[in-house]
Order: C-alpha cells, then structure tokens, then sequence
C-alpha cells in the first residue's frame, strides 16, 4: 500500500479524505498546530512548519526516514511554498519552487503574463512599507483592485472607486501583509510582499480546472462563481459546467491553457480564476498550483464529467503512468454546485437553522460545517482578518435550471444567527 502525506490538510473536510482512501492509499496529515484533524483512522503527525519551517523540515525528513513516504498531495494554497521545499529536499514529486514561485507571488505571475501576451488586467505594484500617491494610479482606469500579492480566497482584495478609497484599501491590505503574510512568504523566502493595484474588470467571474500531462494542458472544467462587485468579493457559489457561448468559451481556454503554461505548470492541476468583460474577452485573474478549495475542485470535476481528478493528481505524485485518453474522456452530463454559505456582518456563532430539510433535498450530495457552535467570524475586513466560512453544501443535478431553484431553496431555507461582538 502505497504511503501519502497529505499536507494542511482542513481538519473537519472530510469529503477529500474518503475519496483518497478509495484509492486504496495509506494517509499521513501533517498539520499546525492551529489545524487540529480529529479523525482517527489516519496518521496524524503535527509541525511548526509556518513558525519554524527549519526545524519542520527536519522533523518531516526524520518522518520520512521511517515510513519512506511514496508521495506527497497539498490542497492548501498557504502551505505550497513549504512543500515545495520539503519535497525536493526528500526527493518527492511536486511542483518545482519555482513555479510555486510564479503562483504564490501574483505580482510575479502578472508580470509572466504580460511578458507572454495572456490577456490580464492592467496593474502596478508597491511595497506593503510604501505610501501611495495619486500620481501612481493616474494611468489606471477607476474602479481599481487593491490586493496583497501573495494573498488567498479573497482576503484583503478591496475595490476602490476613487483615490481615497484606494489609499484606505492601501493601508488595510499592508496591515494584512504585516500581520498574516509574512511567514507565508518570509520564511522560505520565495516571495515579498507587494501590494497589487490594477484594474477591475467588469464582467462574470469563472474559474477553470486543469490537469497538465508532460507540459499538455487539458481543461477539465469551467464554472460560474457569480458576478461579484465588491467592495470585498467574499465567495458565494461555483457552479458548473458554465453557461458561455462556443466563441467566449474557445477565448478562455486559449488564454487559459497559455497562462497555465507560463506560470510553469507541466504536470498536476491548476485552479485559474477568470472574469469575462461584456465584450466576451477573458481576463485571468490568478492561478493555484492546486486542486482548488481542499478538494471541492476535485467534487465538481467528477460529478460533471467522471474524471477523478484526486487520482490524477495523485498518480503525477507517485511518478505513474497515465493513459491520458482513457482517463479524461469520460460521458456524464450532470451540473454539480458548491453552495458557499455566508457569515453576513459575522460575529460569534450561536445557530445554525434549516440543516436538516436541507440534508434530506434530493440534490443535496453532501453538508459541510467546518466548526462548532461558538466560533468568532470576522467579515472581510473587520480587523483586517477574514477567518473563513461557516459552511459549504454540494449538490448534483440535472440542469442548469434545478441548480438556480435548489441555490434560491438554500438562500431561504439556511439561517445563522449571530452575537454581535
């Protein structure tokens, strides 16, 4: 039976888990502390690896000296940097430090882009210690994106429709920088911390999942995360597969399948989120070096089209074979929704109403809640920390219209309650 580290992985996701251990494999979770995996049919083992990333990779090689571990999977963006690391220093598969590089520095991977002709928003970057001055912006198009360089789900990225509210999202996003990124970035010393200030593009957001196979990059998936405005783009929905015509779909998977290549990803999966303006022209967003949401990629992948997108990634992770033909041209036509449920203006959870009638909806595949009765929420940017969502729902259905009735049942049917704090 073959040995895999399964690397940050959220404690109360079990979903992921399950669908790996059918894959007949033997899981061991290297967690912070901070990330407690309560289950207890897996091997969990628990390192400093954001504090002290030295002296986990120390403990981790001595891990591996005894359980000569066959692979490594890491779903969690905060963590690709140190694995990155870890996996050539124990001579494991995983995608290289340099394009963990390209991915986790979005200035970097801009910059790529614009040097390869992807079509992205246009930007300019300052450091998290510097000031910014009108004179910075005036060749940038209002309304503007403010965001941390090497920032993840949507935390500290602020729309500003004039200069002032561009200088406030400037000092809330260098507090994000000091106070949350440093020891994501600092101490593997991969990347700075910029802040990124570009244009915003007025149009649907789309996210993309891909699977490279010695450097051919194959699109698994298009779905549709809603039109968000702002002022703090939380995330709400991803359906899929998406509603676009043959013309907008073929422009997005050329840019797509080119920003997947510049960022340097040749073998494993890519989570790319786009917009498409009202002239139908794609604009890429960012890229993950991943399968995106710890594994709910992976759920969307495979209900729509039966490829197991987890034994994919897995098989580039042992060095395997793959018959790229017979695993990824596969018949099913269903549309699949991650239902992302909401914190409002947050605070401390009191009660969670409506699961049950939820959990017995024939669509519903599955209910999520990743932590008790009791926890604090903060909403983007209170305290300039957003701590996550309460909640996810997947469902399977058969249209596209059962997807938009079952996602308008939820918005009636889930309550939370909340104690102001």
């Amino acid at each position: 039976m073959k040995k895999i580290i399964l690397f940050d992985h959220k404690g109360k996701f079990d979903y992921t888990i399950d669908e790996l251990l059918q894959l007949g494999i033997k899981i061991f979770c290297i967690n912070s502390h901070s990330n407690i995996q309560e289950r207890k049919d897996l091997e969990v083992h628990y390192v400093d690896y954001f504090d002290e990333p030295d002296k986990a990779l120390k403990i981790i090689e001595e891990l591996h000296n005894k359980h000569n571990f066959d692979g490594i999977l890491c779903f969690s963006e905060r963590s690709l940097t140190f694995v990155s690391h870890l996996c050539k220093n124990l001579n494991l598969n995983f995608q290289s430090i340099e394009t963990i590089k390209n991915t986790r520095n979005k200035l970097r991977l801009k910059d790529l882009f614009i040097k390869n002709n992807v079509n992205t928003s246009k930007y300019i970057s300052i450091d998290t210690e510097d000031k910014i001055e009108k004179s910075d912006v005036k060749l940038l198009k209002y309304p503007l994106v403010v965001k941390p360089s090497s920032g993840m789900g949507s935390m500290g990225v602020i729309r500003a429709n004039n200069f002032e509210e561009v200088r406030n999202a400037v000092e809330t996003v260098s507090e994000i920088n000091k106070k949350y990124m440093t020891n994501l970035t600092e101490n593997m010393k991969t990347t700075k911390n910029p802040i990124i200030i570009e244009e915003y593009v007025d149009g649907k957001e789309y996210v993309i999942e891909t699977f490279s196979y010695k450097g051919d990059v194959h699109i698994l998936s298009v779905g549709y995360k809603g039109y968000p405005v702002g002022p703090y783009f939380e995330e709400t929905i991803y359906i899929a597969p998406a509603k676009l015509d043959s013309s907008t779909m073929e422009l997005l998977y050329k840019n797509v399948i080119e920003g997947v290549k510049v960022a340097g990803i040749k073998n494993g999966a890519a989570h790319v989120e786009a917009r498409i303006n009202n002239l139908g022209i794609p604009y890429i967003l960012e890229i993950g070096a991943r399968i995106g949401g710890s594994g709910v990629s992976h759920f969307i992948v495979k209900e729509t089209t039966g490829v197991n997108f987890l034994d994919l990634c897995l098989k580039v992770a042992l060095e395997e074979t793959i018959d790229i033909d017979k695993e990824l041209f596969k018949s099913i036509s269903k549309y699949a929704c991650n239902y992302i449920v909401q914190i409002g203006e947050g605070g401390e959870l009191l009660e969670v109403k409506g699961l049950k009638e939820i959990q017995h909806h024939p669509e519903t595949y599955k209910t999520f809640f990743m932590e008790s009765i009791g926890k604090i929420y903060y909403p983007s940017p209170k305290g300039s920390f957003f701590n996550g969502y309460p909640g996810f729902i997947f469902s399977t259905h058969n249209s596209y219209n059962e997807v938009v009735n079952y996602c308008d049942f939820l918005d009636k049917t889930i309550k939370l309650s909340f104690r102001e704090i």
